[in-house]
This record gives C-alpha cells, sequence and structure tokens, in this order.
C-alpha cells in the first residue's frame, strides 16, 4: 500500500520506448530525487542551457538535478539547491536539505548519498530518514546566508558582522563597534604565540585548548597561578616567578643573562643585550629577544626531517618552542621561509637544526621605519611600557585600550588609511576631510568648513556619498 507520504513525493513516471528509459521523478517540498532505471540518455541540456519541457531534445539532464525553470536549465529548487561545477551536479545550500542522487542504474535507493556544498556533511536523521538529512558546514566555516556556500570562519581583525563569522575554535567573537573579529576583552586577551585568545587570571579558561594567559594554568575550568604568587608594592598579588635580565649588568659570572637559548640574549660591553642588536629588541612581555621586520627567525622543529622537509617544500611552521634555540619575529609578525640560495646569511644564527626565515607583519598589519608591525583600527593596544609606544599605525593612537582616530568624531577611511574630518567640521585643507569633500575657506586668516562637492550628497554619518 502506499502511504500519503509516497504519494506526495511522485510527481510524474515517464516511460519512452524509443530510447528505452524509464525515469521516476520524485519531488517533496524538502528535497528532489532523481531515480535512473537505465542510463541511456544522451543530448539533455545542461545547466544554464536553454531549454524546453515541450522538446524531447531540449529537456534538462535529471541526473544532475536541473528542471527547466523558465526556458532555462536550473537546480529543481533553487531556493535550497546550487550548482556546484567541480561535480557537475546541484548540491544543498549550507542549512538546508541534502540532494540525493543515483548515479547509476543498480545502485539502490536506500543507498543514496547525500550531496552537499564544499566545506560541509550530510547529517541525517536516523529516526526520520533521509528527507530530513540536513547539510552542515564544517567547525572552521559558517554557512552564508545569500550564496548558501560553507565560508571560511575569520581570523583576528577581520572584518565581520556577526559572531558566526569569526573563529570561534580561537575563542575570538564579533566586536559589533568595530566591526572586526576580536578576544571578549572582559575575560580572555589575544596571544600572539597561539594566534589565539586566551583566559585572564582567575576566569574561565579559554578556547577549545582551554588556554590561560602567561604564567597560569587550567586547573577545574578556571585560569589559575602557576607558581606562589608574590605581592607587589602596591599590594596586588603578581604571578611572575621570572625576572627580567635585559639591561642588567653582567659578566662575573657565566650565565648572568640567563638561559641564551631561551632568551636570546647575551653579555654585551657589561650588559645583558640581544644576540643580534641590530636585527633583534627585547619583548618585556614574551622575555626574549624578538627579531625585527627583516630580521632573522625560525620556523621548523628541532628533527632530522625538518631541513629535507624544507627543500621539498613541505615545511611545517608548527615548531616545538623547546626543540631548539628559536629565534622568534615582533608581534603581529610571521616568520616567512627563505629560499635554498639565501641561506648562507642565516648560518651563523641557527644553532641546531631548523629551517631558516625572515620576519614579515601579518596581512592586516603595517610595517614601521623602526621595523616593528603597527597595529590596524579596532586592534587591542596598550601603552604601559615603553616598548609599546606608537604601537597604532598613523594616524592611529591608543585609545580606552583600542587603535583607533584620536578625535573620537572623526570618520576612519580603510582606503586612505586617514582619520578624515566630517561635513561640517573645521578644516584648513582638503585632505583633512572625508572622501568626496572639499575644505570651503571663508578667507586665508580663518578655518573653513568640510562641505561635499557638488555631485554628492551628505549621509546621515557626516560623509559624501
Amino acid at each position: 500500500m502506499i502511504t500519503i507520504n509516497q504519494l506526495f513525493a511522485i510527481c510524474a513516471i515517464l516511460f519512452c520506448v524509443s530510447l528505452q528509459i524509464a525515469i521516476i521523478v520524485c519531488e517533496t517540498t524538502i528535497t528532489t530525487t532523481f531515480i535512473y532505471l537505465e542510463d541511456n540518455v544522451v543530448n539533455f541540456r545542461h545547466y544554464g542551457e536553454n531549454c524546453s519541457s515541450d522538446t524531447e531534445s531540449q529537456l534538462c539532464d535529471m541526473k544532475e538535478t536541473l528542471a527547466c525553470i523558465n526556458s532555462t536549465c536550473d537546480c529543481a529548487n533553487p531556493l535550497s539547491m546550487t550548482f556546484l561545477p567541480a561535480k557537475g551536479i546541484c548540491v544543498g545550500k549550507a542549512g538546508h536539505p541534502c540532494v540525493h542522487h543515483i548515479s547509476e542504474a543498480s545502485v539502490s535507493p536506500t543507498k543514496k548519498i547525500g550531496q552537499c556544498v564544499m566545506f560541509s556533511t550530510c547529517e541525517r536523521d536516523d529516526d526520520k530518514g533521509n528527507a530530513n538529512s540536513t547539510c552542515a558546514c564544517w567547525s572552521s566555516f559558517y554557512p552564508d546566508e545569500v550564496t548558501g556556500l560553507c565560508v571560511r570562519r575569520r581570523d583576528y581583525l577581520q572584518k565581520c558582522e556577526r559572531d558566526e563569522q569569526c573563529n570561534n575554535r580561537k575563542g575570538l567573537v564579533c566586536n559589533k563597534d568595530m566591526g572586526i573579529c576580536n578576544c571578549d576583552k572582559t575575560v580572555t586577551r589575544y596571544n600572539i604565540d597561539t594566534e589565539r585568545c586566551v583566559g585572564l587570571p582567575n576566569t574561565e579558561c579559554a578556547n577549545i585548548y582551554r588556554e590561560c594567559t602567561e604564567n597560569h594554568k587550567c586547573k577545574s575550568g578556571i585560569c589559575r597561578c602557576k607558581f606562589k604568587e608574590m605581592e607587589a608594592a602596591n599590594g596586588t598579588l603578581l604571578c611572575d616567578p621570572v625576572r627580567h635580565k635585559y639591561g642588567k649588568p653582567c659578566g662575573r659570572f657565566r650565565g648572568d643573562c640567563g638561559d641564551e637559548k631561551v632568551n636570546n640574549l647575551r653579555c654585551l660591553d657589561g650588559k645583558c643585550r640581544c644576540k643580534n642588536p641590530d636585527y633583534q629588541i627585547y619583548d618585556h612581555d614574551r622575555r626574549v629577544c624578538v627579531s625585527k621586520v627583516g630580521g632573522p627567525c625560525i620556523i621548523a622543529s628541532h628533527s632530522d626531517s625538518a631541513d629535507s622537509s624544507f627543500r621539498n617544500g613541505t615545511h611545517n611552521s608548527k615548531f616545538n618552542p623547546d626543540s631548539f634555540p628559536i629565534i622568534k619575529c615582533i608581534p603581529y609578525a610571521e616568520c616567512v621561509p627563505l629560499t635554498i640560495n639565501t641561506r648562507v646569511f642565516m648560518t651563523p644564527l641557527i644553532n641546531g637544526k631548523g629551517v631558516p626565515g625572515v620576519c614579515e607583519c601579518g596581512e592586516t598589519f603595517l610595517p614601521t621605519k623602526k621595523g616593528i608591525c603597527s597595529l590596524p583600527r579596532g586592534a587591542d593596544c596598550d601603552t604601559s611600557s615603553k616598548d609599546k609606544k606608537d604601537q597604532c599605525a598613523s594616524p592611529l593612537q591608543c585609545v580606552s585600550g583600542r587603535c583607533d582616530c584620536p578625535n573620537e568624531v572623526d570618520v576612519y577611511e580603510d582606503e586612505t588609511k586617514k582619520c578624515a574630518k566630517p561635513v561640517q567640521s573645521l578644516c584648513w585643507k582638503d585632505s583633512s576631510c572625508v572622501k568626496n569633500a572639499m575644505c570651503k575657506l571663508r578667507n586665508k586668516h580663518l578655518p573653513g568648513r568640510c562641505k561635499c562637492l557638488s555631485k554628492f550628497k551628505t549621509t546621515s554619518l557626516s560623509t559624501c556619498v
């Protein structure tokens, strides 16, 4: 007996004697299924081609899950399907039902495989059958509401509109005010070494790796100090067992500057200095000498295969920091491997095995004349120590812990990387005003005001469009 659900699913049964083919077309409100009993069909129209449901030679290839819609071959259900050129078939969009195909007549209908967009999996409800299976994006991707594709989640300081667009595996959330992916500053901070948000002291351990800030470890789900806390002069408790060696007098005893394999310090002219002062600066947070932009670094693990993998072009940038003396980069810089021909430059700087590289600023950061990487707008900043001054890219300044325009009313323009004066603001020259505006001076002795050019209108944000 045919059930009600089966009766609703069957739309048409076609039998073509000349082609010796029978095709059962089953369509429901959830998904579309095509079953081929014999595979002798030829000259079917493909995706995007003109078609006609009344002409045998202009039928759409149902093997691609196509239907003739508005005289064009399109996915049978465009709202929940999209055509995937790599596979040559229509597949389920992210968050929508999977599309089930049978490519050969010998395949049993009970062994249908759900097809979805790239970077997603067909998650099936075994209790309800294939009709209730859904295309779910992988954990590192999120479903795009417009295209139905699975898009890679965005990293630190990349633009966003909602939390799901940010890499939650790294603990990132979308800062709505800045429109960028960042850490939740109330409970976490960004760790430049692990490139993840880590838990602050006495808060919940952060991200999927349950990580904490320096000198802390995860105990019963809370970030606790690894050592016995010491009381500072102001009465606060410090979790800080290691003292700075940089700049301290040395020379009387071996090891005055600590373990140089760890901090890259050595005794120069009676004081603990970086081993390569022209290329390195001391990072007070990490307590190690790090290389400036253009300086040396090491990016491979201490193993016999590290050097050979580099020559084969398969080097692994994830290394074990305890394997050999690492030369790290300044904050927000990446270690880019050198070619074989340029390795001579690095030979004296490497103590142990490893793949040499040169420090370069990351994609969203800008190099400065001092050899550091400046922070873009919206990045977390801190001017509490002398080595962190001028960390924001000019003309940005550190405002309430974030790099932003010094004047709250100014408009930051991504294209020109400047803080522009909005419409009606006082000005002296055109370049200080927002895009598509000019500085209209009263006379040469008094400032003018920013006005939109004749072909542009003032917006609610005091810009010109």
